[in-house]
């Protein structure tokens, strides 16, 4: 990380005033960011809560399935995989079959036990991949922390991702890993397991590709060798499961870059191909402008190689057609990145009011308002933030002026 200005970097220097009061301004504007998501996610649930209680109505968070109904999937899975049948007979069960080996230290414990262990397991996952995060960008004052935690605690993707019991947690640890370990070689074997478990993780490869970075390129590879050689005889079912995947569609609890552009073309009365062709020409073009700032950037410190890195990580949520609310917990690994970079001064207010804004959409808790107001649309809010969050994070690396601002 770069040395502040006000520091001495010599016997005798005098310490700069102005530059004293620059960078403690950089960092009050830093510490704002993390201070008015917080307040405004605190807001939000006493909205929620306050009315519900004096209309004496119930507020449900996650309305679909069962506590852990994702985790007991897994667990079929696994033990369809140990009984040599394919889990990818049974309906709904999509993830790549490198998951069906998640649940076999649990099945011991049998149902429902295994689904709290679960629990504990996935929470401290989440909370590991933050603390690691903000570690990597010395996000360490108890204030900041606190702030981090009350906004996890308060997000509509943490929600759905431990209630579901989903193994999103494992991949955002994976997420993480990368980021902290970004200038080793081998941060790129976390960004293959995490695909190896949820695809959409190997966007980030981009970065190791535009950056040069051939090493871990190779070590990539490998991984994905071994990856797909332990579960070898299941992925054409795999193939097949996934492809039925990417043609499901559905408004509520999608937050998909595709929700937002096909509701868009509804709402013109234009046809939902229309909104398909929007989406992809969207998401291809912001990873293009990514891949681009990569490629052009001269060589900076380790703490902004993982900035860089982590701004790929809305295109989590840019596709398939659907993609539910836990897939954004990873969202949440952008907010020390954001918080740095704001420290430093190298993205400009209306870029951190676009990420500000698009994260709140992002934690907008859709089916309790539309439990509480018995009106539709809320669902359309958590897409729009995905839109958001992929401005922000391709218009922040875009403007990061590299010559000045090397990190």
């Amino acid at each position: 990380m770069e040395i502040p200005a006000y520091i001495p970097t010599a016997i005798g220097q005098v310490a700069d005033p102005e530059a004293i009061h620059d960078t403690a301004v950089r960092a009050g504007e830093a510490r704002r960011i993390l201070l008015v998501l917080f307040a405004a996610l605190v807001a939000q649930q006493l909205l929620l809560s306050l009315p519900a209680l004096l209309l004496r109505r119930d507020i449900n968070y996650c309305p679909r399935g069962f506590f852990g109904v994702d985790f007991g999937m897994c667990m079929k899975a696994s033990r369809d995989f140990l009984n040599g049948t394919s889990p990818y007979a049974r309906d709904n069960f999509y993830p790549p079959p490198l998951s069906c080996l998640v649940a076999i230290p649990f099945l011991p414990f049998g149902w429902p036990t295994a689904t709290y262990a679960f629990f504990v397991a996935n929470l401290a996952m989440m909370l590991t991949a933050l603390a690691l995060t903000a570690r990597s960008f010395s996000l360490r004052s108890f204030t900041e922390v606190a702030l981090l935690a009350g906004i996890f605690g308060l997000y509509c993707p943490s929600y759905w991702l431990l209630q579901r019991g989903n193994i999103d947690g494992i991949v955002m640890l994976c997420v993480a890993l990368v980021i902290w370990s970004v200038g080793r070689a081998w941060a790129s074997a976390f960004v293959v397991l995490g695909a190896s478990l949820k695809i959409y993780p190997l966007v980030m490869l981009a970065y190791f590709a535009t950056a040069r970075r051939w090493r871990a390129l190779c070590i990539a590879g490998l991984t994905a060798l071994i990856s797909v050689a332990v579960v070898w005889p299941l992925w054409p079912a795999y193939g097949h499961a996934i492809v039925t995947r990417s043609t499901r569609w559905q408004v509520d609890f999608n937050v998909s870059l595709f929700n937002f552009a096909i509701s868009l073309m509804g709402v013109l009365g234009l046809p939902r191909a229309g909104g398909v062709a929007l989406a992809a020409a969207a998401a291809v073009g912001f990873f293009a402008l990514q891949a681009r700032a990569d490629q052009r950037a001269p060589a900076q410190s380790t703490t902004a190689e993982a900035a860089r890195l982590a701004l790929y990580i809305p295109f989590f949520a840019a596709a398939p057609l659907v993609v539910y609310p836990y897939t954004q917990v990873s969202f949440l690994l952008l907010l020390p990145a954001f918080w740095w970079m704001s420290r430093i001064g190298v993205v400009s207010p209306s870029t951190e009011l676009c990420f500000v804004i698009g994260f709140l959409l992002t934690a907008t808790q859709a089916s309790a308002w539309t439990y509480l107001t018995g009106r539709v649309g809320f669902d359309l809010f958590p897409p729009t933030g995905t839109l958001l969050m992929l401005t922000a994070c391709t218009a922040a690396k875009r403007e990061w002026a590299l010559p000045k601002h090397s990190g």
